[in-house]
C-alpha cells in the first residue's frame, strides 16, 4: 500500500491479485537498502517497483547443476506501466546467463527460461526498458523450476446459443517448458440438453496451438442461464500426473481470470 496521498496505516482495506504461479510460494520484495534480495527455496514470488530513474531491482537465488528455471514479470497484465528488462547474472563473475524484454511477441512482460550448467549463485536483475519509473511501474516475478505446463485461454467470458443450434468456441492453448502430451479438449458441467465433443490437440500442428469446439442445444433444451467450464486432460494414461486437468480461463481486462465461464440457452 503506497502513493503520494496515502498516509501510513496499520492495517486497512484494499484489493488484492496475485500473479500465475504455484500455490506455494515464499513471497520476498525488493531491497530498501543497496544489498539485493535474497531468497534460499524456490519457488518464489519477487514483488516491488521501479520508482526511480535508472533503479534496477536485484534477487539472489541458487542454482543446481542441470536444473531449468523459469522467470516470468507479471506488471502490463496486472494494469500496471513497467516495460520490464530481466536479466540473470552469475554472480560469481557477473557473466549474463540471458536478458529478455519481452515474454512474446507484442507481450511486453518479460520472461526468461534457463538451465543452470553449474552449481551457481544467480542474480536476477529487473529495469524499464525505456527507463519509466514510478508508482505505477510495479511487478511481481515469479522465479520457480521450470515444469512442462499448459495453459488455455478464451477470448470472452458468456456465450449465448437458441435450442437446435450450434456455436463455436476458439480455445487458445500455450504449451510452455517443453510441455508435450496431446491434450483432450471439451466443455464440462454443461446443462441437460447441450453437448459438446471432446476434440484432440495433438502436440504438433495448427491444434497444438489452439482447437474449436462446438457446442451444440438439441431442440428440447430447456431455457439456461448458468456457468460452464471448458477442460482439458492429456490423453496418455502415461503422462505426468502433476500435469492433470487443466481449466480455460478469460482474463477479465487482462488482470483477473476467469474459469467459470456463462452460458445462455435461448428458446428456439
Amino acid at each position: 500500500r503506497f502513493g503520494w496521498n496515502l498516509q501510513e496505516a496499520a492495517s486497512s482495506l484494499g484489493g488484492t491479485w496475485r500473479p500465475n504461479g504455484p500455490t506455494e510460494a515464499t513471497i520476498v520484495f525488493e531491497s530498501e537498502s543497496a544489498e539485493p534480495a535474497k531468497i534460499d527455496s524456490l519457488p518464489c514470488v519477487f514483488s516491488g517497483h521501479i520508482a526511480a530513474r535508472e533503479e534496477v531491482d536485484r534477487l539472489q537465488f541458487a542454482g543446481t547443476k542441470g536444473t531449468k528455471y523459469v522467470v516470468r514479470v507479471f506488471s502490463q497484465r496486472l494494469g500496471f506501466l513497467l516495460d520490464s528488462v530481466v536479466t540473470v547474472v552469475n554472480v560469481a563473475d557477473e557473466t549474463k546467463t540471458f536478458v529478455n524484454d519481452d515474454g512474446q511477441r507484442n507481450q511486453y512482460d518479460s520472461a526468461v527460461e534457463f538451465t543452470s550448467p553449474d552449481d551457481a549463485q544467480y542474480e536476477l536483475r529487473i529495469t524499464d526498458l525505456v527507463d519509466g519509473y514510478g508508482p505505477r511501474h510495479a511487478y511481481s516475478v515469479v522465479v520457480a523450476e521450470a515444469k512442462p505446463t499448459v495453459e488455455l485461454s478464451v477470448s470472452d467470458d458468456h456465450f449465448t446459443l437458441a435450442a437446435g443450434a450450434t456455436i463455436e468456441v476458439t480455445v487458445t492453448i500455450d504449451r510452455q517448458s517443453g510441455f508435450n502430451q496431446p491434450l483432450s479438449v471439451s466443455a464440462d458441467q454443461l446443462p441437460p440438453g447441450v453437448s459438446c465433443d471432446v476434440v484432440v490437440s495433438d502436440v504438433k500442428g495448427d491444434t497444438s496451438k489452439a482447437v474449436k469446439l462446438k457446442i451444440v442445444a438439441d431442440k428440447t433444451a430447456a431455457p439456461f442461464t448458468g456457468t460452464f467450464r471448458i477442460v482439458a486432460k492429456p490423453t496418455t494414461e502415461s503422462a505426468d500426473a502433476s500435469q492433470g486437468f487443466s481449466t480455460a480461463s478469460y482474463r477479465l481486462r487482462g488482470l483477473f481470470p476467469i474459469s467459470d465461464l456463462w452460458l445462455v440457452v435461448a428458446a428456439p
